[in-house]
């Protein structure tokens, strides 16, 4: 059996922080390959189901995301979810990255990148249950590239069309 942890913050105030964007894709990778129905166990959140041959424990432990990551350990491979950062999606923004992490992601984000990146973890998930970890970044950053932004289009010399300025 393999355990997949998707980490976040307990509560409806806090669905749509970017710091769930763990409890997220599991929600979306839970749903995608028909796992049972989430169940509050041992002070999380889990669900079992099948991806290709392989058992699966999907897990939303219900502690507070920066307790979570102390618990980990060495022994565990993570996949980091980008959530942005301020100055990319607000121009020009100071906001502080702690509160950042804690506020929604925005209408266009969750119209926009984060559903196609959370497809895209839900679809290539058999690459990760089959331990090739190379494999999956990959899949999923062609599936769902990460948006442009106008310092990357300064930073290239590109338009938000692709062509160059």
């Amino acid at each position: 059996m393999l355990l997949f942890a998707g980490l976040g913050n307990p509560g409806r105030d806090y669905a749509g922080n970017r710091h769930n964007a763990g409890f997220m894709a599991l929600d979306v990778l839970a749903d995608r390959h028909g796992f049972s129905a989430w169940k509050a166990r041992y002070g999380a959140q889990i669900a079992e189901g099948r991806i290709s041959s392989h058992k699966i424990l999907a897990i939303k432990p219900q502690s507070f995301m920066n307790k979570s990551d102390r618990h980990l350990g060495p022994d565990y491979w993570r996949v980091r979810i980008g959530v942005g950062r301020p100055e990319q999606v607000i121009p020009g923004s100071r906001i502080d990255i702690r509160k950042w992490v804690l506020m929604d992601f925005t209408a266009s984000e969750r119209d926009g990148w984060l559903p196609d990146l959370l497809r895209a973890i839900a679809d290539e998930a058999p690459l990760l249950a089959a331990h090739d970890e190379g494999s999956f970044m990959s899949r999923v950053a062609h599936l769902a590239p990460a948006p442009k932004t106008e310092t990357s289009e300064a930073e290239t010399g590109t338009g938000p069309d692709g062509k160059e300025t």
